[in-house]
């Protein structure tokens, strides 16, 4: 998993979705960075070669045209997100997922009566004469694109059900909310014992407290802990029972 969130992070680098754009310099002229082919209609042609294939051979291996590449991380960032549990990981992938949307929501063409996808222009101005753009008015609309923004409705599916899964709680989260309870358990055992009739009413919500905490203690620890720091701010309050 780790190694995944790495690559794709990897990927949004290279696709210059999270780095800046660097020009191409060749015969003294200027030329945009070839990653941009990744996201403009004529892409970038990828290539998958079999075993014994030249890679000189236009022919060989299989081969299909990617210009939607910022949609698809998006997507496949949201899908890992689904099944990752260590909270760095969800971490890295959240921070990952915000940087491209905020890429993507750039691109927006806004219509009369909707919003669409795509253009890349917005992000990347030196796409201009590749995209036979040089001459635009500034307040010239490009037509948007059915399939990006499809692809970018079927990624944002993804981030909606992703955010829906409850991480799995961190082993040294468990182990403290553990510690906190038997703490709590502790003095409120001595309280107990010690306490009045006219006390045991006072302590009635601070059991509820410890049984509410041992029922979420092992699927939401961090919320367990939050009842036994309640508990301890009563304890904390009473008279000192450290003696």
């Amino acid at each position: 998993m780790p190694r995944l969130a790495s690559v794709l992070n990897e990927l949004a680098q290279r696709s210059r979705i999270t780095r800046r754009s660097v020009p191409v310099r060749r015969d003294g002229r200027s030329f945009p960075d070839p990653a941009l082919a990744l996201h403009y209609p004529g892409g970038t042609r990828l290539r998958l070669l079999r075993r014994g294939d030249q890679a000189d051979d236009p022919s060989a291996g299989y081969s299909w045209l990617v210009y939607d590449a910022a949609p698809q991380l998006l997507k496949r960032a949201a899908r890992l997100l689904r099944v990752a549990r260590r909270s760095e990981e969800r971490k890295q992938l959240r921070t990952l997922i915000q940087a491209v949307w905020s890429h993507l929501a750039k691109r927006t063409v806004a219509g009369p009566k909707m919003i669409m996808w795509d253009d890349p222009l917005r992000v990347f101005p030196e796409l201009a004469a590749d995209l036979g753009r040089e001459d635009e008015e500034e307040d010239t609309l490009p037509r948007g694109s059915w399939y990006i923004t499809e692809r970018v409705m079927e990624a944002l599916v993804a981030c909606a059900v992703a955010s829906d899964v409850r991480p799995t709680p961190s082993q040294s989260t468990v182990s403290v909310a553990t510690d906190l309870l038997a703490e709590a358990d502790y003095y409120i055992a001595r309280r107990s014992a010690e306490a009045g009739l006219n006390e045991t009413e006072t302590l009635d919500p601070v059991h509820r407290y410890l049984d509410r905490a041992r029922e979420l203690l092992n699927d939401s620890p961090g919320r367990a802990a939050a009842y036994l720091l309640l508990v301890l701010e009563h304890v904390n309050k009473g008279r000192d029972l450290s003696r």
